[in-house]
């Protein structure tokens, strides 16, 4: 028992401390870079509500921010879906998202696809070793039909197959501005690659 108490108060401690950095992003403008990576574990990281809220509006809020790690930080469907609004609605100045190996699924990388369709600065979205299938994928392809920003696109590792990779082949042929797709580590055969 004690070890459990320990743990739960130095979780508590980090939670806070996390609240108290992501207000004082709010307020320093000078701050381009927010790396938060490797903060997950079973019991869904650091992130609780209130941090997670103070965290979604220093984005929000920072005009500056350019660049948004949180890489391993057991984000969600629920999470992915706040933070997509914040893209739709007011940064102007992120330009790099990464969300490498976390908890992002379908319904997430929906709402992802719905902000790259009004966004216009996001340039590289990373969402490799997450739970995104095919449904995913089509959704980030009428995204790319439309959005003009994005130069790279990270969905190595999730479950995507030939259906999805076909989608973003008829999506390649009306965007000019995708220099970088990742589907590698996918459940992609041969003949999805040709297309």
């Amino acid at each position: 028992m004690p070890d459990s108490n320990k743990t739960h108060r130095l979780t508590r401690q980090i939670r806070q401390a996390m609240r108290r950095l992501t207000s004082a992003l709010v307020q320093n403008t000078s701050h381009r870079n927010l790396e938060i990576n490797g903060w997950g574990c079973e019991r869904g990281g650091v992130f609780d509500d209130k941090s997670w809220s103070c965290l979604a509006k220093c984005i929000a809020e920072n005009q500056n921010l350019e660049v948004v790690s949180l890489e391993k930080c057991a984000i969600d469907d629920i999470r992915a879906c706040q933070l997509s609004l914040v893209l739709a609605s007011t940064n102007s100045t992120l330009s790099k998202l990464h969300l490498m190996e976390n908890k992002i699924s379908d319904i997430g990388a929906e709402q992802f696809a719905k902000a790259l369709k009004t966004n216009n600065s996001l340039e590289w979205l990373e969402l490799d070793n997450n739970k995104i299938s095919d449904i995913g994928a089509e959704r980030f392809a009428e995204a790319l039909k439309t959005n003009s920003t994005l130069e790279i696109l990270g969905l190595g590792e999730n479950k995507i197959s030939d259906i999805g990779a076909e989608r973003f082949a008829e999506a390649l042929k009306t965007n000019s501005t995708l220099e970088s797709l990742n589907l590698g580590e996918n459940k992609i055969s041969d003949i999805g690659a040709e297309r």
